[in-house]
């Protein structure tokens, strides 16, 4: 199973939560460290995780049809709403 820590940076929906994860990589050529950003729709069942909080969340069965993942735990609190 895969699984993931990211950013909730949208709690607008109801029982679902926007994350963003970054990837920090060596580009191949230049030697330079690059920032890839990916925003996945996570489940959120019970509407625990708000804004700017840091989430371990994992893959599931597909909820719909952009949903594959749900919130595992809240591993640090944004204080964020």
């Amino acid at each position: 199973m895969k699984q993931f820590t990211g950013i909730v940076v949208s709690a607008k929906s109801d029982k679902t939560r926007a994350v963003e994860v970054k990837r920090l990589w060596t580009h191949r050529v230049y030697k330079k460290k690059v920032v890839r950003t990916k925003r996945y729709l996570v489940h959120d069942k019970e509407g625990k995780a708000l804004l700017n909080d840091l989430v371990l969340f994992g893959e599931t069965r597909p909820i719909s049809k952009r949903k594959r993942y749900v919130i595992l735990r809240v591993v640090r609190p944004g204080g964020g709403r």
